[in-house]
Order: structure tokens, then sequence, then C-alpha cells
């Protein structure tokens, strides 16, 4: 398993067809399912900022297709490999050769998820489960 974090762009439709047939949470929802069959947990979720002269060419691209459909800033999602607690650090040699990794941190009892209500680990800004912000 690589243990390099990942970046994943979940892309919107604007105009009619992106106000009538698609939706941001399904998007973004679909993308998170993809992401936790992977075995990865979300890092990091921003918003896609978009620049004068993109949202320029999203107009013209409104115009040139009657209103129908354009590109729309989306969100950038950073994720990183799930932590095996126990999993051995394979070193190429050196100092560190033959320790262990330290365990990962056991969520705790007190700090739930709002949307799923499952348990959290302390100083994590995502949920593991559903990917929805804490707090």
């Amino acid at each position: 398993m690589s243990t390099y974090n990942k970046v994943y762009r979940v892309t919107l439709s604007g105009g009619l067809i992106g106000l009538l047939g698609s939706s941001s949470k399904r998007a973004l929802q679909m993308r998170l399912e993809e992401i936790n069959a992977k075995g990865e947990e979300v890092a990091i979720l921003k918003d896609d900022t978009t620049n004068l002269l993109q949202m320029i060419l999203y107009l013209i691209i409104l115009i040139c297709t009657l209103l129908l459909w354009c590109p729309a800033p989306g969100y950038l999602i950073i994720s990183r490999p799930i932590p095996k607690v126990g999993a051995q650090i394979r070193p190429q040699g050196g100092a560190g050769a033959g320790r262990q990794s330290p365990a990962a941190p056991k969520p705790t009892a007190e700090k739930r998820c709002q949307k799923c209500n499952a348990a959290l680990i302390p100083g994590d800004a995502f949920c593991g489960d559903c990917g929805a912000p804490v707090g």
C-alpha cells in the first residue's frame, strides 16, 4: 500500500443541466465512497476555487451552450492510506531498523460524528467513515 497522499478532484456542472440533473452532494458522496473503498481516508476537503480567467471562460461556454451547460468549481479531496494498527515499518537499514510504528490513536467514546454517529479519533478534521467535517 502506498504511504503517500493522493489528490482527487470532484467536478460539478453548471447551467440548466447542472441545476436539474446533478447534485453536488451526490457527486461528493460518490467520490468519498470510491476513496473509502480503496482503503483510504479523507485528510483534507477543500473548495476548488477559480480565478477571473476561468470565470470568464465559464461564462463564454455558458453563453455558447445557450445556458444549458458549463463547468463549475468543485472540490479537491486529499486522501491518505488508513494506518493499520501495529504495522511494522520496514526500514532499508540504519539506526531505525526493526522498530515498530506507533499505533494509531484509538477512537474515544466521547466524540462522535454528527452525521453517521461513528467514533472519531482526536485531531481528525473529517469523519473516517462518511467524510463529514468534524465539529
